[in-house]
């Protein structure tokens, strides 16, 4: 599925702790650049602040998790974002504008939640990169489906990687995203599925098709995807479309970070 379009993909903080993403909404949301913000640019060498060299120690950490993981860590070194962190980004833990390339982060996450936001981010970014965001060519119902399938992935993967450094000896980042409220459920499932057939790909199969389960999650990606539709009719006065998204559309975003396809199915196709 081809698809285009100026994104800018939030990673929000909502009423009870909880961690959700409205993926590919405009960039024309981001907050105002303020003084309070730090930000570091690529190679990312030239950190002499504390936030400077928290961001530098960040990105050698991406760069060793990632590793393994060919497209994935090409998706860094190629888009080489400015990363930023920031007192308060209106509710936000963190969020990847692409207009501008640049990731900004909560200054106030633990170092656990600042890699799982980043690993998040950085999913996004090579949905991006893969031309899987939705476009205004589809109906405003396609464009969010689209979208939830995004953030199901961009999650399912995110505990993909996290396991996979847990099973190395590096638990932090899975830790703390099976105890966070929003990700509990798919933490168990991934978790469950591993005991069951020790499969990686069916389990982080199992963690797409689990975000589903979930009516809040659904209802808060579907509203904020359907604002960001209108919002973009609103700005660009396109008569609105409807388009449907390629029947095969899944099987350019479900990949593992190593770029082998998982087995994600939509719940209406789920037994």
């Amino acid at each position: 599925m081809k698809q285009s379009g100026r994104v800018l993909l939030v990673l929000t903080l909502g009423l009870v702790a909880a961690l959700w993403l409205a993926s590919c909404t405009r960039s024309e949301a981001r907050p105002p650049d303020r003084p309070d913000v730090t930000c570091l640019t690529a190679p990312y060498q030239k950190a002499t602040t504390e936030d400077e060299l928290r961001i530098r120690a960040l990105v050698d950490w991406l760069e060793q998790a990632l590793a393994p993981y060919r497209s994935f860590r090409a998706t860094l070194e190629q888009s080489a974002p400015e990363i930023c962190l920031v007192a308060d980004i209106f509710g936000a833990e963190g969020y990847l504008g692409v207009e501008e390339n640049k990731i900004l982060l909560r200054r106030s996450l633990s170092d656990g939640m600042l890699r799982a936001v980043a690993l998040h981010e950085l999913r996004h970014a090579w949905q991006v990169q893969s031309d899987a965001c939705p476009s205004q060519d589809l109906s405003m119902d396609e464009y969010a489906r689209v979208t939830l399938a995004l953030e199901a992935d961009a999650s399912a993967v995110s505990l993909a990687v996290a396991w996979d450094l847990k099973a190395k000896g590096s638990p932090l980042v899975w830790e703390t995203l099976a105890s966070w409220p929003t990700h509990v459920d798919l933490a168990r499932a991934f978790a469950t599925e591993m005991a069951d057939s020790n499969d990686p790909a069916r389990a982080t199969a199992r963690a797409f098709g689990q975000w589903f389960a979930s009516d809040w999650r659904q209802t808060k990606y579907r509203r904020a995807a359907c604002s960001d539709y209108l919002d973009l009719e609103d700005r660009t006065h396109v008569l609105r479309q409807y388009g449907e998204a390629e029947p095969d559309y899944l099987d350019g975003i479900c990949r593992m970070p190593d770029g082998r396809e998982y087995p994600c199915v939509e719940p209406e196709e789920t037994p």
